[in-house]
């Protein structure tokens, strides 16, 4: 089990006098993201430090990182250590702006056994439109022994950088957007996940480069071309 009290010490030295507490989560967030990335935002570091302490943030990553190792089994293993700690400090701060609530491991794991097969020589692609902290998309993953690309989207700018994260973390490739699904177009912010030398980084990408929209898009005209020909039979 993961040790939330270890997490949790480690975070109110993050939230000491620091504003609200989804702030503060999200905030360590972007810099776990920024660990990941080829080229730093150097304003929003700065920001960051300023407001956190460059050590502090630091020492919260290394729990969180150790905490995953510790618990993971094997390499085909997945844990949700971003969604797990979510969940509790939901709890814990009654009105802290957070509230989601996420799938079980052992529910999402059953779903892909029922869903997925069992092998596959080609790499699968693997779309949740409501991702949450992303737990679909790594047991998908892990049950496919990593033949998947993953793309996620969520309309909560904290659950996209929680599944961004978790895919990294995780060896995984893909795409993770925040927008509307059923509105392609409401794209906000993206990340796309991939790997340089066998390690993995997170670059943001604009509406212009997201995969997910521009797929979304063509199935959309698709379907605008198809109630078109029908009304011309009529």
């Amino acid at each position: 089990m993961i040790d939330l009290n270890l997490i949790d010490k480690q975070f109110e030295k993050l939230n000491n006098n620091s504003g609200y507490i989804s702030t503060v989560f999200d905030d360590f967030l972007d810099f776990f993201i920024q660990q990941f990335s080829l080229k730093q935002d150097a304003e929003k570091m700065k920001r960051l430090n300023e407001r956190y302490g460059f050590e502090n943030l630091l020492n919260m990553l290394r729990v969180i990182v150790t905490e995953q190792n510790r618990i993971i089994g094997d390499e085909w293993d997945w844990h949700d250590i971003f969604g797990t700690y979510y969940e509790y400090i939901a709890g814990k701060y009654k009105r802290s702006g957070l509230g989601q609530f996420f799938t079980p491991k052992a529910i999402c794991d059953v779903s892909s056994k029922m869903t997925l097969p069992d092998e596959t020589e080609k790499t699968l692609t693997i779309n949740d439109p409501a991702c949450g902290s992303g737990r679909t998309l790594l047991s998908g993953y892990v049950h496919l022994k990593g033949k998947a690309i993953l793309f996620g989207e969520d309309l909560d700018p904290i659950c996209v950088k929680m599944t961004t994260l978790n895919i990294a973390m995780h060896g995984g490739m893909g795409e993770v957007i925040c927008h509307n699904s059923l509105m392609p177009e409401s794209f906000n912010f993206g990340y796309q996940i991939d790997r340089k030398n066998g390690f993995p980084y997170i670059r943001t990408i604009n509406k212009n480069e997201s995969i997910i929209v521009s797929k979304a898009k063509r199935k959309l005209n698709t379907i605008k071309i198809k109630k078109h020909q029908q009304l011309k039979l009529f």
